[in-house]
């Protein structure tokens, strides 16, 4: 039994990204009884497929993935995707932008490249050594010139927040936790990683509630009620599978405790503008092949673009815009955004970039649910601990477990963190079960709502 309707289960799971899901299904296989309630229409997260202009279905979120992660590619693996690899190692090109001629794009891009060298040290550096630094304040410290400026874009675009927003401590935390050794983008999934998450969600048959927004979580002695839209269910154990952001929310009554508050409210989401520009031929391949599809730029800060091609019959180009750039562009309509970006990408491919056959936009801005970006970032100096606060829950109820992306063991901000987030919530509601006797009762109890 997964559990349908008001009642009582074992685990009630609040969200259906990969973190929830994965939590979710990892739950079922150990014979608990689960219920997923999520608040948007769909499952996924960060992670979303939209049919675009020529009518395929395609990734207009999280699309990326790796070598280096294992469980997202043991996932794919299980479920049949065919990963489709890019030309992330050839040479790149970089142009200064608004309105700057660039006279060699591959030595601009080479001098970018060089503004790298800060983020790698800074990766090498304990935490605990920088305070409450900005990385803004940390980067000036030891750039100037172009190369501040395209290592402050740089982190803008990756974080989706401004440097001088993000802590250093938070960011090269970020980086302990981050085993990169091959592209970030190294591979697609030909048939969109958005639908692994939607397979798994359909695993969950009634188990799973879209369209259910969870108000509160009443925590007594025998476990929580949660009270969602049009549904109250009693669980011995609830995991919360949203961004900190988001926490902040649900109602729980009585409270969580102080420090747990303060932790979740020390985030906040960024913004990202992803666009997926196709073409009838892929024109940016280098016949030589030496050189690859990648393009930055100065200005705007943070735009990236290259190859994400699918399917062969179908070239794409995907752009990135994050930070302080997509804030301003997201202001600006969509014909506006249109216009700019082909401005861009002519100048970055050449003529051809001007005639797409389609050219999707998504705006990833922050919401209340906790969207914005790729993840939350820690943002307050006083609570540098927070993501070992909000992994560890509340002293005073090891029956609540949070589980995100931002709390991942490995790769945050990615699939890969957010299912590894997953995993280790359903180990520690499996282990809080054991020690506290019977995970709960599966017999239905009548609870209205």
């Amino acid at each position: 039994m997964n559990g349908a309707g008001d009642g009582r289960v074992h685990v009630v799971v609040i969200g259906a990204g990969f973190a929830g899901l994965t939590a979710a299904t990892q739950l079922v296989a150990a014979g608990r009884s689960v219920v997923v309630l999520e608040a948007r229409d769909r499952v996924g997260g960060r992670t979303e497929s939209t049919v675009d202009d020529t009518g395929r279905l395609v990734d207009s979120g999280g699309q990326f993935i790796n070598d280096d992660m294992p469980h997202v590619l043991a996932l794919a693996a299980s479920r049949g995707r065919t990963l489709v690899a890019g030309d992330h190692e050839l040479a790149s090109l970089a142009f200064r932008g608004g309105g700057e001629i660039t006279d060699d794009p591959r030595a601009f891009a080479e001098l970018l490249a060089a503004a790298d060298g800060p983020a790698e040290r800074l990766e090498g550096i304990d935490p605990a050594a920088l305070g409450g630094r900005t990385l803004g304040d940390w980067l000036r410290s030891r750039l100037d010139g172009d190369a501040l400026a395209a290592a402050h874009g740089g982190f803008a675009g990756a974080f989706c927040l401004s440097p001088d927003l993000l802590l250093a401590a938070h960011v090269a935390e970020m980086g302990e936790r981050t085993p990169m050794t091959r592209d970030e983008l190294q591979y697609v999934i030909a048939e969109t990683l958005h639908g692994l998450a939607v397979e798994l969600g359909a695993e969950l048959g009634d188990g799973l509630h879209l369209g259910t927004r969870v108000r509160a979580v009443h925590r007594h002695a025998s476990g929580s009620t949660v009270v969602a839209e049009g549904i109250t269910i009693d669980a011995s154990h609830v995991v919360v599978a949203v961004p900190p952001v988001a926490i902040g929310a649900i109602a729980f009554d009585p409270p969580l405790p102080d420090d747990v508050r303060s932790a979740a409210g020390a985030f906040r989401p960024g913004s990202v503008i992803k666009f997926l520009v196709s073409y009838p031929t892929a024109f940016w391949h280098d016949p030589t092949g030496s050189l690859g599809s990648v393009r930055e730029w100065l200005t705007p800060a943070g735009l990236y673009t290259r190859d994400a091609t699918a399917q062969a019959d179908r070239p794409s180009i995907v752009a990135f815009l994050g930070g302080p750039s997509a804030d301003e562009w997201g202001t600006w309509t969509p014909e506006r955004r249109r216009t700019t970006l082909l401005e861009h990408l002519v100048e970055g491919y050449g003529p051809e970039a001007a005639r797409p056959v389609s050219l999707l936009e998504r705006v990833w801005a922050p919401d209340d649910l906790g969207a914005g970006g790729y993840c939350n970032l820690l943002v307050d100096p006083a609570h540098l601990d927070a993501v070992d606060v909000l992994r560890s829950g509340p002293g005073d109820d090891q029956r609540i477990t949070f589980a995100c992306t931002e709390l991942a063991p490995s790769f945050p901000g990615y699939v890969e963190g957010a299912i590894t987030a997953g995993l280790a919530a359903a180990e520690r509601v499996l282990a809080a079960a054991a020690s506290t006797g019977p995970a709960g009762s599966t017999t239905p109890a009548s609870s209205p709502h």
